[in-house]
């Protein structure tokens, strides 16, 4: 056999050796397209399933409230609010004594506490002067799931967040329902359920 003859013997066998490779890795992309289509149908079927909004949450406003009176024993509530976080409800907490105001960050679920925080009241706020005028009764209080039925009796929509709070004489609850791109604010006596006002952002 001649040189040439075994060249062209090896350029052939060297371009089978290609063709061969290239064959396969054709196989295994079409072989591992279902497989991702798969993943995909299991990733879409996993953001189906996200947390609904779940109101009222486990952690009852008693429960909340106790947990800040263990943290904050002999001081009084000046306001709660509860919002959603990542589709998890959280109480916020705000009391304060003759000189000091605190925050204290309630998980609704678990009855975890964070963001614990602690500021001096103004020298025009000491002394029990603001703790008078922003003190709630919480003893008095109608529980949650009350101010709920209330809120959608007269508001179509999910309730997305409730803050409590007192101004002058009157302890009432700010709930916010929202539908869609439609939101209503209805105000509700936190003692006896009265419907004091509602208002429509549309």
């Amino acid at each position: 056999m001649t040189k040439k003859q075994t060249a062209i013997i090896l350029f052939i066998m060297a371009a089978i050796l290609s063709m061969t490779y290239f064959l396969n890795k054709a196989d295994n992309k079409n072989t591992s397209a279902p497989a991702n289509e798969s993943q995909l149908k299991k990733e879409n079927a996993s953001a189906d399933t996200s947390p609904k909004n779940d109101f009222p949450p486990k952690v009852t406003l008693v429960e909340a409230i106790e947990s800040y009176q263990q943290e904050h024993p002999d001081t009084d509530i000046s306001s709660i609010e509860l919002e959603q976080s990542f589709n998890k409800w959280f109480y916020t907490i705000e009391g304060l004594d003759d000189e000091k105001e605190y925050e204290l960050r309630v998980d609704a679920h678990s009855q975890k506490t964070s963001k614990k925080q602690v500021k001096k009241l103004d020298r025009d706020e000491k002394n029990g002067i603001k703790r008078n005028e922003s003190k709630i009764d919480t003893s008095k209080l109608v529980a949650l799931t009350e101010i709920g039925k209330v809120a959608t009796e007269n508001a179509a929509g999910e309730i997305t967040e409730l803050s409590l709070e007192k101004e002058l004489s009157h302890t009432y609850w700010t709930v916010k329902v929202e539908e869609g791109l439609n939101e209503t604010e209805v105000k509700i006596d936190a003692f006896s359920k009265d419907v004091l006002e509602i208002e429509q952002d549309d």
